[in-house]
């Protein structure tokens, strides 16, 4: 069994036992341990962000699982939440009931099946999760509203149709996390209102504040990782005029050859609500290859495919030996770059280091921008980038006409961020 699925089903179960000490109606509970759950991976990956510990799975595991068990210790010390009375208004009628089961329940499980049964933690999964939280949310509501039941499941259904609707647009990823947040704390706020009961009170504040970290695309709880070693990336062909002496693939298999690596982080992901492979980080100024002693060894071929995951930009300098050998400029909006540099080894031990160095200072377009509204309007008018826009307007007309462009300084990144990262990086000694 994947490992993702048996942790996310211990989980599930611990969460379980949890929200029975904290609600008592049935829909609720669901609601409440969906909450719990999802809580858990949000926090986790925030404790292992603070921590430098993410991508780690004994870390994910044990970090996770504890915060579980620890909170349902917690919580099997209150008085459990008593038995709701029978129910005294009148459910759905049947037809409402199947209705929405034969229209909804089909695609629900479509998307749910496949998803746990090949790629656990896929974008799928979650969405659609959040898609059937979200209808249940909905009708919990209208019902601690008062509203009737047929009323009630038709307002579910029609919200549920309509996150149908708008997940072909891409923004179900972030949209409907969101928006069950916003239903499942409307309901605990709404009965805390009737019941004034610190514990929903608590369940609902703690619904609205994954709200706010959805929307941010930062709290998602996107962990994942298997047990299933993933394929290789495609490798650079063999040098016909040479015989291989090794060739190590640093990213899905950093122990299969000589080369050993300082600075760079244990492999991550794939998280596919950010559209992130796997990779491999590196969270201070510099990464270093240290490639040892090996007899024969006539040539190094390194394959490399490197980009930005926080930063705007950046300039990567690699050198080799103490000797620059190539510099890379990095930008988020060109995505990965992917090359390949052949090297000349010395005899005896070498060092490829690939380390930052951007510039200190750069031209402000966006103060450029903001100080003439003209300009702004033009770049926004053609769809042009905003940064490309301004540089090229001030390189052709606004020097020209005297305008002004000033120069910031980039601050350093913040403690623990991404400096870079690689998806691909290969190693070949021929002789």
């Amino acid at each position: 069994m994947d490992l993702f699925l048996a942790h996310s089903l211990a989980l599930l179960w611990i969460s379980v036992g949890t929200t029975r000490q904290l609600v008592a109606h049935p829909a609720d509970r669901l609601l409440a341990t969906t909450l719990l759950a999802w809580g858990n991976l949000t926090v986790t990956r925030l404790a292992l962000v603070f921590m430098d510990r993410l991508g780690e799975p004994g870390w994910i595991l044990g970090t996770s699982l504890a915060l579980s068990g620890l909170l349902w210790w917690r919580c099997s010390q209150l008085v459990p939440a008593p038995t709701p009375p029978a129910a005294t208004l009148p459910g759905p009628g049947v037809w409402p009931v199947l209705g929405v089961g034969l229209t909804l329940i089909p695609l629900a499980a479509s998307r749910l099946v496949p998803g746990f049964l090949d790629q656990p933690g896929d974008p799928e999964v979650l969405t659609t999760t959040a898609w059937l939280l979200t209808g249940l949310g909905t009708y919990r509501l209208s019902r601690v509203c008062t509203l009737g039941a047929n009323t009630a499941l038709a307002f579910s259904w029609l919200g549920l149709v309509v996150g149908l609707v708008v997940a072909p647009l891409g923004l179900a990823a972030r949209g409907m996390p969101s928006a069950a947040g916003i239903f499942v704390g409307l309901v605990f706020i709404r009965e805390w209102q009737l019941g004034r009961q610190r514990r929903h009170a608590l369940l609902g504040s703690l619904a609205l504040i994954f709200v706010a970290g959805g929307l941010s695309g930062y709290l998602l709880p996107d962990l994942r990782w298997s047990g299933r070693v993933p394929p290789p990336t495609a490798t650079a062909p063999p040098d016909p005029g040479h015989q291989r002496l090794f060739w190590q693939d640093v990213l899905n298999s950093p122990e299969s050859g000589p080369v050993v690596t300082t600075g760079l982080r244990p492999a991550e992901g794939p998280y596919p609500l950010r559209a992130l492979p796997r990779f491999r980080s590196v969270r201070q100024s510099s990464m270093r290859l240290n490639i040892p002693a090996t007899a024969q060894l006539a040539r190094l071929r390194i394959a490399f495919s490197v980009g930005l995951l926080q930063r705007d930009k950046t300039e990567i300098l690699i050198q080799f030996n103490g000797h620059s050998v190539k510099h890379c400029r990095l930008t988020r909006q060109d995505g990965w770059i992917d090359d390949m540099i052949e090297l000349i080894p010395q005899p005896g031990d070498n060092l490829l280091e690939f380390t930052d160095a951007p510039h200190q200072q750069e031209l402000d377009w966006r103060g450029y921008l903001e100080r003439y509204s003209d300009v702004m309007r033009h770049v926004v008018t053609h769809n042009i980038p905003l940064e490309e826009g301004a540089l090229e307007h001030y390189r052709v007309s606004g020097r020209p006409e005297g305008r002004i462009m000033l120069t910031r300084e980039i601050p350093p990144p913040i403690r623990g961020a991404y400096y870079f990262a690689f998806r691909q990086l290969q190693v070949e000694g021929t002789r």
